[in-house]
């Protein structure tokens, strides 16, 4: 049991690592955009 909890941390992390780079990108350009656009507005 201990094993296996390890082994889905691992594939996790591993996920995590994966997936990081994008979720921050995508967020950094929606506030961009959203920044953008209430200037554009006002």
């Amino acid at each position: 049991m201990n094993y296996e909890k390890k082994n889905m941390l691992k594939k996790i992390d591993k996920l995590l690592i994966e997936k990081f780079p994008h979720i921050i990108l995508g967020f950094t350009v929606f506030w961009l955009s959203l920044i953008a656009f209430g200037l554009y507005n006002n």
